[in-house]
Parts: C-alpha cells; sequence; structure tokens
C-alpha cells in the first residue's frame, strides 16, 4: 500500500503571507527612517527570520511524504528515506499558541541510524503517519517518552490506561 501525503496549502499560503508582512515590516523602516545602527541590525536580523520562516513554507509546498509496508520516505528539497525497521526514534511534541492548550499544532519526529527528519500536523494524513509510526515503534521495542504517549493518546492512536500520565 502506498499513499502520498503533502501539506495544506491554504496553511502554507497564510505561512508564506505572514513571512512576507513580517519582512516588510522590518524592511521598509530600515529604508525610509535614518536610524541608529543597532536598531537597524535588530530589524535587519528579523526580517531574516521571516525570510526563512517564509521559505521554509516555500519548501513544505514541494515536500511530499511518501508511507508504504516498508518505510516513509521525504521527497522535496530535502530528501530521507526511513524504514520502519530502523526507526530508532520517535518525538510526537505538541506546541500550543494559548495558555490553555488550544490551538496549537504537533509536530512527528522520526529518525533511524543515518537519517530524519520532522513533519508538522499541517500535512494531510498526518495522524496516519503517526499511527504507521507507532506501530513501527512498538514493533522495534523503542521507548516513548511519557508526552509522546500522551500525544498519541490524544490523537486517538494510544489508549492510555495510568491516570497519572494525564
Amino acid at each position: 500500500m502506498l499513499n502520498e501525503l503533502h501539506y495544506s496549502p491554504s496553511s502554507l499560503n497564510s505561512d508564506m503571507f505572514k513571512g512576507l508582512i513580517g519582512f516588510l515590516i522590518c524592511v521598509v523602516p530600515i529604508l525610509l527612517v535614518n536610524m541608529m545602527p543597532w536598531i537597524m541590525i535588530i530589524l535587519f536580523c528579523s526580517a531574516v527570520l521571516f525570510v526563512v520562516f517564509g521559505g521554509r513554507a516555500w519548501a513544505r509546498r514541494y515536500t511530499k511524504i511518501i508511507i508504504d509496508d516498508r518505510g516513509v520516505t521525504m521527497q522535496g528539497f530535502m530528501s530521507a528515506y526511513i524504514t520502519w525497521q530502523d526507526l530508532n526514534h520517535l518525538k510526537l511534541s505538541y506546541y500550543s499558541t494559548r495558555r490553555n492548550r488550544k490551538n496549537g499544532w504537533m509536530q512527528l519526529q522520526l529518525k533511524s541510524i543515518s537519517q530524519g527528519f520532522t513533519v508538522d500536523s499541517n500535512l494531510y494524513g498526518f495522524e496516519e503517519l503517526c499511527k504507521k509510526a507507532y506501530i513501527a515503534a512498538t514493533n522495534n521495542d523503542l521507548e516513548l517518552t511519557i508526552n509522546t504517549r500522551r500525544n498519541l493518546a490524544e490523537l486517538g492512536i494510544l489508549r492510555i490506561n495510568n491516570p497519572t500520565l494525564k
């Protein structure tokens, strides 16, 4: 079974737009206003960060994740292939944008001895990838952190019987 996953175009467009707006907010004052050099350096460094943010979103537009029975492949500007039997690290993290832990996103980090990559929850089919990775981690007897197990349970992949983990 071969399954091809890709990132949500609306999310990527939003991130690229945010990167462009942030870049312009930082660069326009540099070009139009006479300011102290240290303020110019701060604005310039901020502009660079916005370019990197927008560039990463643009690169993800051309990224595909291919899942099959033997492993997972990431194709794009950076490529990697991890066989399920070589998987030696799985980490599922949740990043919240609010204090009440709502409106956040998840990141799945997969590694083998020689390669690794990270995908976020804007990927169509993210839950399916998490499920396949969890099955491989279980088959490989990987030790999962408490936070990873909590997040897998939040996706409905893992059932937590221990009430102290919640």
